[in-house]
């Protein structure tokens, strides 16, 4: 992974604006309609952690959905914030 440069990863266009490897999480499994968090910590595996702007993350996920920006907003709350 650590051959991977961060910066040259896109979300929908948009580049991140951090980066880091570290060790923050264990898979959520199995995937459900929830929101895929868990409390089991850290898995002994390092992790590609990438920090973006939330406006311009929302603005991007507007025009790739077509969705209005109240919509885009009110899903914010799907991500585990750790």
């Amino acid at each position: 992974m650590r051959d991977i440069d961060p910066f040259s990863l896109r979300l929908e266009g948009v580049a991140p604006v951090r980066a880091a490897f570290r060790d923050v999480a264990t898979p959520y499994h199995p995937w459900t309609d929830d929101n895929g968090c868990n409390e089991l910590g850290d898995d002994g595996y390092e992790d590609l952690v990438l920090k973006f702007k939330v406006k311009e993350i929302a603005e991007a996920l507007k025009k790739a959905l077509s969705m209005p920006e109240d919509e885009v907003r009110s899903n914010r709350s799907m991500v585990c914030d750790r």
